[in-house]
């Protein structure tokens, strides 16, 4: 399987105009388990206001706190590309 850093990327649940968002595994505030990997894509990347816009979405919802909210456990960078690790909410 691919990886990103320190997550194993086993499905690609979808994308947008800014980033795709897998399913993973790895480390997170939970310990291990299952987790949604939102990943810029890699065109985007190459911009810097548009990644430090990214990377401050991220930080900005991980401090949200509220059960209607996706928890966001991490936001951090790997090869140049931002992604924020974030609670997996099963559903359609």
């Amino acid at each position: 399987m691919p990886r990103l850093g320190p997550f194993e990327l086993i499905q690609k649940l979808g994308a947008g105009a800014t980033a795709e968002v897998f399913l993973a595994s790895g480390p997170n505030a939970r310990g291990e388990e299952l987790l949604a990997l939102k990943v810029m894509l890699p065109h985007l990347a190459e911009d810097e206001t548009t990644r430090r816009a990214f990377l401050l979405e991220g930080r900005t919802a991980a401090l949200l706190r509220h059960p209607n909210i996706v928890e966001v456990f991490e936001v951090g960078e790997v090869d140049g590309r931002g992604y924020l690790a974030m609670e997996l909410v099963r559903g359609w």
